[in-house]
């Protein structure tokens, strides 16, 4: 069960990332050009927020449940504060995958009481451009990370 939502896990993150990018760029776009508010816009929030969710709970599962790495932590939180690999699986990547959810969610609810369309869009391109950020940062594989993984587990 362990490697399937490892799998989904990695995977949806992807769709997630995917989303973020093209939601942050519509609100750059929309900023910049004077736009109106787009429909598109409203629903890709939407589903950017399903993904959001959906993504944390498979990582609370892999977190609390299945994840070998926070039981190991969890059993000496000392000695894992001193352990890079076991603090950024205890700690770090859970704190920014966090906020950044908290990011989709505010950016989403300010969004959607904006009372123009300028301040629909730099409230989409602000909250959503945090929630890109964070996940970049505390994702596994990427550039910033040391940790072993790769970006993409299939």
């Amino acid at each position: 069960m362990y490697e399937l939502a490892l799998t989904v896990h990695s995977v949806l993150r992807l769709a997630l990332l995917l989303l973020l990018a093209w939601i942050f760029f519509m609100g750059l776009r929309g900023l910049f050009s004077g736009a109106p508010r787009p429909l598109s816009g409203v629903l890709l929030q939407r589903v950017a927020v399903i993904c959001a969710d959906l993504q944390l709970t498979i990582g609370l599962l892999l977190y609390f449940v299945w994840s070998p790495q926070t039981a190991s932590a969890m059993q000496n939180m000392g000695a894992a504060m001193k352990d890079k690999e076991l603090r950024f699986w205890a700690v770090e990547h859970g704190t920014l995958m966090l906020l950044s959810i908290i990011f989709v969610h505010v950016g989403k609810i300010l969004a959607k009481r904006a009372g123009s369309d300028r301040s629909f869009h730099v409230r989409t391109a602000l909250w959503f451009g945090l929630a890109l950020a964070g996940i970049l940062l505390g994702a596994p594989g990427t550039p910033w990370s040391e940790h072993g993984r790769s970006f993409l587990r299939l």
